[in-house]
């Protein structure tokens, strides 16, 4: 049994599909990454795409595209959590300065190789 990494378009279509707003289970390292990097790259490409309208266009399509985004960002946050048996009621502590580290590494380490109180570990292949 080995933990399979989902490719980047995997990921994005398991995010946005399967689970825009499930805040149970646990997430894989690739699943999160992934993630975020479209995350990121989508917000960027919108903003400068639009930017060539003027900063007015720009601001409201950024602000639309993180209101599209911010849901399935923080759902795959608290379940990247989940993987590494934290509760996803420690993602609150992002909002102080002292608490993104914690959080980054957190984000950083590997899945949980053992069924943890959030579920089977993520991507499983016999």
């Amino acid at each position: 049994m080995y933990q399979r990494q989902l490719t980047f378009s995997e990921a994005i279509d398991c995010a946005l599909k399967c689970n825009y707003l499930n805040f149970s289970g646990r997430a894989a390292l690739s699943d999160f990454w992934w993630f975020m990097l479209f995350s990121l790259l989508t917000f960027l490409t919108s903003v400068f795409v639009v930017g060539v309208l003027g900063e007015v266009a720009a601001c409201v399509v950024g602000v639309l595209v993180l209101m599209f985004l911010m849901l399935p960002m923080l759902s795959m946050a608290v379940r990247r959590l989940h993987d590494v048996n934290r509760s996803g009621w420690w993602l609150p502590l992002a909002v102080t300065g002292i608490g993104l580290l914690p959080l980054l590494v957190w984000f950083c380490t590997g899945s949980y190789m053992d069924y943890n109180r959030y579920g089977d570990i993520p991507n499983m292949i016999d």
